[in-house]
C-alpha cells in the first residue's frame, strides 16, 4: 500500500526496509522533514539495505537511538536476479537481538545472512566486496579480450580457469552469461559499480587511507561508461577493451 510520505509509512508498520541509490537518498528518506524518522515510534526497526558509507548509516542509527528505534545496517549482494528469485545475500551490522527479530523477514528475500558486527560494519563489508568485484571484473575482461585476440577458445578459457588459480565468480558467471553471448544487458550496471567504488574511495578518505588501485579501476570503468556502456552490465568493459584492439563479441 503506498503512503504519502516516509513519516506516514513509519507510523503504519513496525519494520521498514530501505534500499535507495546511495548516501544522499538515505539521509533524505530518513532524516529530512516528513522523512521516515518523523513518523517512527519506539520499538520500530529500520533495515537499511542501501550500499553506502558506514558514516551515514552510523549517523542515522545515532538519530534513531533516542527514540528507541533500532537500525540494522544490511546491504545486499546478488543483483537483480537475486532480488527476483529471493536469493539475495544480506551483510548485516547491528545487534544480535534485532537481527533475530528480523531474520524471518530477511529470509523471505535472501538465502544467506552474514552478521559481521555493529552498525556500520555491514556497509564497510559491502564496499570491500565491491572493490573486489571491480578488480575481478576488469581483470577478467582484460584477460578475455587477450584470449580472443590470441584466438583461444573462450569455452576452454572458462573450463581451465574455473579449475585454476585465476578462478573467480566474475569469470564463472559473466563470461558465459554476458561476454560470450555479446549481450551486455544488465546484470549489474556499470554506473552502479562506479557509484559503489566511489563510495569505497569516500570510506578510504574518511579513514585517511589511500586506495590507489581502487581509483585506477574505477577510472577504467568510467572510461567504459563514457563509450556508451553506462547502463550496460559491468562486463561491457570487455566490449570497450575489445573495440580498442579489434576484438568483438560474440
Amino acid at each position: 500500500m503506498p503512503h504519502p510520505s516516509g513519516a506516514a509509512l513509519a507510523s503504519a508498520v513496525p519494520v521498514t526496509v530501505l534500499c535507495v541509490p546511495a548516501d544522499a537518498e538515505v539521509e533524505a528518506a530518513i532524516l529530512s522533514e516528513g522523512g521516515w524518522l518523523g513518523g517512527a515510534t519506539s520499538g520500530s526497526v529500520l533495515i537499511e539495505a542501501t550500499t553506502g558509507t558506514p558514516q551515514v548509516v552510523e549517523r542515522v542509527a545515532e538519530a534513531c537511538r533516542p527514540k528507541g528505534i533500532d537500525v540494522l545496517d544490511a546491504p545486499v549482494s546478488g543483483g537483480a536476479r537475486g532480488a527476483r528469485e529471493g536469493t539475495l545475500t544480506f551483510i548485516v551490522g547491528g545487534e544480535d537481538a534485532v537481527l533475530d527479530r528480523c531474520r524471518p523477514m530477511l529470509e523471505v528475500m535472501g538465502k544467506t545472512i552474514f552478521h559481521v558486527g555493529p552498525v556500520g560494519s555491514g556497509k564497510a563489508m559491502k564496499l570491500i566486496n565491491q572493490i573486489m568485484l571491480g578488480f575481478n571484473t576488469l581483470g577478467a575482461c582484460e584477460a578475455i579480450v587477450l584470449a580472443k585476440k590470441a584466438g583461444v577458445d573462450l569455452s576452454k578459457v572458462l573450463e581451465v580457469v574455473s579449475k585454476s588459480s585465476g578462478q573467480s565468480f566474475t569469470m564463472d558467471y559473466r563470461l558465459p552469461q554476458f561476454i560470450m553471448k555479446g549481450d551486455f544487458s544488465p546484470g549489474f550496471r556499470t554506473s552502479l559499480l562506479i557509484k559503489d567504488m566511489g563510495l569505497a574511495l569516500e570510506m578510504g578518505r574518511a579513514m585517511d587511507m589511500p586506495l590507489l588501485l581502487t581509483g585506477m579501476v574505477m577510472e577504467a570503468f568510467r572510461a567504459s561508461a563514457g563509450m556508451g556502456n553506462d547502463d550496460l552490465d559491468a562486463s561491457a568493459a570487455a566490449k570497450w577493451l575489445g573495440e580498442m584492439t579489434g576484438v568483438s563479441f560474440p
